[in-house]
């Protein structure tokens, strides 16, 4: 009120500027304060109309029963330079998909205030008005032109899309390992990139993570290191509704502290992920990876963060590190509010799909019967089963079909620090069946073999 026109007020002062539109859109922002003035300074005014606008004003002045002086300023230095702009009559066709006139285009521009001056057949210079700081480029005039011309004159064209080469490799073949793992039952899930901060000290890992100076959702500012507090998160929400015996798997990118330390960015990498009730599923998940891949890969006991201390392996490929495998550490299971035992494989996917598929041999197929044997290992803790596996197969060379790991026992009159394997071998011959004197004989070189290298002993 005591800004306010009055009966008894002796001087008013009048302003009329011209502000920078940006820097009125940035204060705006800064100070979260939005007004009337803000929005039209920011939209950009005419900066040559202040004189006119002033003259208004005192041309009203008699009208207005006050004593008024008259002051101006003139800071005209920031004042934007309008330029001519160059248009193009056949880039305006080709947009437009017209065929005007270099003639058409200036009857359309200049009724508007745009004055046209023709510089040569087919180019025309426009200066565009003051009160039209929503005009700078060549693009805007054809805009105004198409606007003037009519939309409805435009004829309807759908424009030619470019055809690419289609998939790359990696897509086609995390493609693949989606349809496989889809296909042995596990459901694709999507868990969301962000953390809250104890979510990854609660799966068991570490809690080093990039934090994210905006996030989405404030309770969610950490950028995941692994796939497991999401999946896990999963797991329970499925839980609750008394769906215990949900199995899924990912595939999305976690992200690392960046390496080195001065990179800005974070070291991202896109890793595959398995979670099921049980063990088991999961093994047999990646062992049918490997071979709906032609992959080769190993397994070698280990300690892995968030795993079991004694039920984990880490996955070894093409002589690398690129995962584990194993079972869900049981104070993680309990701190997500789950209970039983929880298969968890997680991997470096792009590590995985970047070696080459081995050739397919096709196997001719026996018209003659297969023979099972069935052999039981004890064998100390520090042996992969992996490499017992390996030893069999090797040892049985053409004659072996299939070998399965089928039982896998602790107790009894064992060590603290053993356990027993048990394998079975599937035997067939391409030319003739089996003699029981053949199988026994295959079968006490597989043992001598096992003893042999791992320090093992036939369980009886």
């Amino acid at each position: 009120a005591a800004s306010e026109i009055s009966e008894t007020t002796a001087t008013v002062y009048l302003e009329a500027a011209w502000f920078t539109p940006m820097a009125i859109a940035r204060t705006a922002k800064r100070l979260g304060l939005r007004t009337e003035a803000s929005a039209r300074f920011e939209r950009g005014v005419d900066h040559l109309g202040i004189e006119r606008a002033v003259a208004r004003f005192c041309e009203l002045l008699p009208g207005i029963t006050v004593t008024a002086g008259l002051r101006s300023v003139d800071a005209a230095d920031h004042l934007p330079a309008a330029g001519p702009v160059a248009v193009r009559t056949a880039r305006a066709n080709a947009i437009l998909g017209t065929s005007l006139e270099d003639n058409q285009i200036a009857r359309y521009l200049e009724p508007i205030g745009f004055r046209v001056v023709e510089s040569e057949p087919g180019l025309q210079q426009v200066v565009i008005p003051s009160w039209r700081p929503d005009s700078e480029r060549e693009i805007d005039v054809i805009e105004e032109i198409a606007r003037h011309h009519g939309y409805e004159h435009i004829g309807r064209t759908l424009p030619s899309g470019h055809i690419g080469t289609g998939l790359n490799e990696y897509q086609r073949r995390r493609r693949e390992v989606r349809e496989i793992l889809a296909g042995l039952g596990p459901s694709e899930a999507w868990t969301t990139t962000f953390l809250a901060p104890g979510d990854l000290e609660r799966a068991g890992l570490p809690g080093d993570a990039v934090e994210v100076e905006n996030p989405m959702v404030r309770e969610e500012s950490l950028l995941r290191t692994a796939l497991l507090p999401g999946l896990l998160k999963a797991v329970a929400l499925n839980a609750s509704r008394q769906q215990a015996d949900v199995g899924l798997f990912e595939i999305g990118h976690v992200f690392g502290l960046p390496i080195p330390s001065t990179e800005p960015l974070p070291d991202e990498r896109e890793r595959l992920a398995i979670i099921t009730p049980g063990i088991e599923p999961v093994i047999e998940a990646w062992n049918t990876l490997l071979e709906g891949l032609h992959l080769d890969g190993g397994l070698e006991a280990a300690e892995w963060p968030g795993f079991h201390p004694s039920r984990c392996a880490r996955i070894l490929f093409r002589g690398a590190v690129i995962g584990a495998v194993g079972e869900v550490d049981p104070e993680a299971v309990t701190n997500y509010g789950l209970s039983g035992r929880i298969g968890y494989l997680e991997l470096d996917l792009e590590a995985l799909l970047a070696a080459r598929d081995q050739p397919t041999r096709m196997q001719p197929i026996s018209r003659f019967p297969a023979s099972d044997i069935d052999l039981a290992f004890v064998v100390p803790d520090t042996v992969p089963a992996a490499a017992v596996r390996k030893t069999l197969a090797t040892t049985a060379g053409d004659l072996l079909e299939d070998l399965r790991l089928f039982d896998v026992f602790r107790g009894g009159q064992m060590g603290s620090d053993e356990r027993s394997l048990a394998y079975r071998l599937r035997l067939r011959a391409l030319d003739h069946t089996l003699t029981d004197a053949e199988v026994a004989a295959l079968r006490a070189r597989c043992i001598g073999a096992v003893e042999q290298a791992h320090g093992a002993r036939l369980r009886g």
